[in-house]
């Protein structure tokens, strides 16, 4: 709101009644209360009556400005390369400790595959031992008896 009753988004249909602000005139300029003009657009198409603000005035540009551009500038690329220079550490922490943490999982599971390869070992020599046991015994049974392999594992 302004102050009067009208905002400066209200819109003012073209009518014969005055409108309710006084201050505000078909196509004049009227003062809000920041100091800001506001341009009422002339309904003479018979449409309706927007409000609108100007521009507000730039500053003028300081007698310094290409060195102070300059050293801004100079600033911000510090700040950048300080940032890199601290997400490369990062990086490079990260890689440090995943390369740690790979070289333990390697060897964990190269402990735990020597320990079934030593498992499979061990069943290999007892399967073996039982292999040559009833190679033995069918060659026994088959001499006293002629009873061959096959028959002697049946029984």
């Amino acid at each position: 709101m302004n102050g009067v009753g009208t905002s400066v988004d209200d819109v003012e249909l073209d009518s014969p009644v005055k409108s309710a602000s006084p201050d505000v005139k078909r196509g004049g300029r009227k003062l809000l209360d920041g100091g800001d003009k506001v341009i009422a657009a002339s309904p003479r198409k018979g449409g309706a009556k927007l409000l609108h603000r100007e521009m507000p005035k730039l500053p003028p540009v300081p007698a310094n400005f290409p060195e102070a551009f300059a050293e801004r500038l100079k600033r911000l690329e510090e700040r950048a390369e300080t940032r890199e220079r601290y997400w490369k550490g990062v990086v490079r922490e990260v890689r440090r400790v995943a390369s740690e943490d790979s070289a333990e999982l390697r060897k964990r599971c190269q402990a735990a595959v020597d320990g079934k390869n030593e498992q499979i070992r061990h069943f290999r020599e007892r399967l073996n031992a039982i292999v040559a046991t009833v190679h033995e015994q069918s060659l026994r049974m088959s001499a006293e008896g002629g009873v061959g392999a096959l028959g002697a594992l049946a029984v």
